[in-house]
């Protein structure tokens, strides 16, 4: 299959996996008081601050180590990986189930005890075989990749949702969840004897060592970006309550969109821009990623005014009126989505440049912490979101000036900026058109019919201003269609 080709399967996978996701928060949202519902939050935040620490970069090297070592080594090398990743799991499980009391504690939240007595043993069934889609990645196997996130992504939203429908018990919904990760856990292992029944080769002490160096390296830069993600959501959850955390949280979510335009950019763009690289053809590598900028950005910029102007029909009609209060967060955070229209730490990750990037890691997790304390201190609930914001600005600039030291050029041949400001000026015209035409249509339609209409005013009106200052053209016009 051609790559292209695969890139729009991962893609289409992922959009359906984050829609399922959001659809998951809509439910348990409308459906859950509202202080249960920042409880379940607090519970996913928790499993988020312990998966890097378990996972420890073993993920990702499998995309490295599978067609390094081949065909002979596969069982050995997921025998490995479920092994550690288990040991670490139970690890990290029984510390969370012991120290339940404390974490509750600084989550600001002592109902959230016994049902972190339970998620504890989530860890285990589901990070022990969360390699599973990389490695059949890896494999290329793309299709089967999908098929095994969707049905690991659906069996999360039935377990999530439809207890909560039947006895309206947050408790009995934790446990629900559970047993989902066990029946996914005991099927993988029982596919894997099955599989690999006959006996391969084991790894080398050599081989061992590079997988556990090359994923402790790995885990180290995704310990703190993560962290770095998420270090607002730890200060909003200690300085407030869970209902105020469920507010905030709703308004963070990030659109899926997101994911599938970098995701399919990159597993299309990288590889050739390595090769270019490879080559030393500079100018062919910059080329190509200030046009993938261009493109990109014709969605990415309409699609960021479109949510800010409609910040509040969207909000209230994904979350119900309760969450009023998390269209301002909602507003806040949507300016880090403009700043997505490409994955900025690619000459880095090309360049192999990888101290730099652990450096600015730190840095971004460094200054995440610092405005996070005094913006909360001095704003409230909106504060960890302008921090946010201006931290990924910073640290977005930071990797861009690094990135023309590398390729020993001008920021401003790294990206096509003349494209750039023309492209977000047509959005914000169509935004301005749209918003005053469609506070007409507010006041006698549904806010569903409502933002359905706004958004094909939207597009009719970009598209035209697009046309007439030839910012977009008929090829671009094609890619979209397809």
């Amino acid at each position: 299959m051609r790559l292209s080709g695969q890139a729009f399967i991962f893609s289409a996978s992922t959009f359906i996996t984050n829609i399922i996701g959001i659809l998951s928060a809509i439910i348990l949202s409308r459906l859950l008081q509202q202080e249960d519902y920042g409880s379940f939050k607090q519970l996913w935040l928790v499993f988020n601050t312990i998966t890097p620490l378990v996972v420890l970069g073993i993920n990702n090297s499998m995309i490295f180590f599978t067609p390094k070592w081949g065909e002979e080594y596969e069982k050995s090398l997921l025998f490995m990986a479920n092994s550690l990743i288990s040991i670490l799991a139970i690890i990290a499980g029984l510390i969370l189930y012991f120290c339940a009391d404390p974490v509750a504690q600084f989550l600001n939240n002592p109902k959230l005890i016994p049902f972190l007595k339970v998620f504890a043993f989530y860890p285990l069934f589901y990070l022990s075989i969360s390699f599973k889609n990389i490695f059949l990645l890896a494999r290329g196997k793309i299709f089967l990749s999908s098929i095994s996130t969707l049905i690991s992504s659906i069996l999360l939203i039935v377990c999530s949702t439809l207890p909560v429908i039947l006895y309206n018990d947050l408790l009995i919904t934790i446990k629900w969840i559970v047993y989902g990760a066990a029946i996914q856990y005991f099927f993988y292992i029982i596919l894997y004897f099955i599989y690999y029944s006959n006996n391969q080769l084991l790894p080398t002490y050599k081989q061992l060592q590079d997988f556990i160096v090359y994923s402790l390296s790995l885990g180290l830069t995704s310990l703190v970006a993560t962290y770095s993600d998420f270090i607002d959501k730890y200060f909003v959850s200690y300085y407030f309550n869970p209902d105020q955390f469920a507010i905030y949280s709703n308004g963070t979510i990030q659109l899926p969109i997101t994911s599938i335009i970098l995701t399919s950019s990159m597993m299309v763009l990288f590889p050739k821009m390595v090769s270019l690289h490879k080559e030393n053809d500079i100018p062919s590598m910059l080329n190509i990623w200030n046009e993938a900028c261009r493109k990109i950005s014709l969605i990415v910029f309409p699609t960021f005014i479109f949510c800010f102007i409609m910040a509040e029909p969207i909000v209230t009609l994904m979350f119900s009126n309760r969450y009023i209060g998390s269209v301002i967060i909602f507003k806040i955070y949507i300016l880090i989505f403009a700043m997505r229209f490409t994955q900025f730490s690619t000459f880095m990750l090309i360049f192999s440049d990888l101290k730099w990037h652990l450096i600015l890691s730190f840095s971004y997790l460094f200054l995440n912490i610092i405005l996070n304390f005094f913006s909360i201190k001095l704003i409230g609930l909106e504060g960890p979101a302008y921090a946010s914001v201006l931290v990924a600005a910073i640290v977005t600039s930071a990797i861009l000036y690094r990135s023309k030291l590398l390729l020993k050029t001008s920021i401003w041949n790294i990206l096509p900026y003349k494209n750039l400001i023309v492209n977000m000026l047509i959005s914000i015209l169509a935004g301005a058109g749209t918003f005053y035409a469609s506070r007409l249509l507010g006041l006698v339609l549904s806010k569903l019919l409502y933002l359905v209409i706004s958004g094909f005013l939207y597009l009719f009106i970009f598209i035209t201003l697009a046309k007439l200052t030839n910012a977009i053209n008929k090829n671009d016009l094609l890619i979209f269609k397809k």
